[in-house]
């Protein structure tokens, strides 16, 4: 199951209203290795990346640029995902 799948799967679970369908994503997991839960970082789906870090995610991956999804977020002006993630212990960069 690739990130776009996983990540309809758990806005479904979530009861999120949330796009899955974002341009450019294969459901292969292209990307630099794309995982659902950067997949929803992206995104900005909020109730999904509560949903996948609730299920075990891993928060400490990189993208291909060396950030961290914490600074994704931030970079974003994702304040809900960036507290969602420093609460599940994401490391601050």
């Amino acid at each position: 199951m690739g990130p776009r799948e996983t990540c309809r799967r758990a806005a479904a679970a979530s009861g999120a209203a949330a796009d899955c369908e974002g341009d450019g994503w294969d459901d292969e997991g292209g990307y630099d290795g794309l995982t659902p839960l950067r997949f929803a970082v992206y995104e900005g789906h909020v109730d999904v990346v509560r949903a996948l870090v609730a299920a075990g995610a891993s928060t400490q991956v990189l993208d291909g640029d060396g950030r961290s999804l914490l600074q994704v977020a931030r970079d974003g002006g994702m304040k809900e995902i960036e507290e969602v993630l420093l609460a599940a212990g994401a490391a601050c960069d």
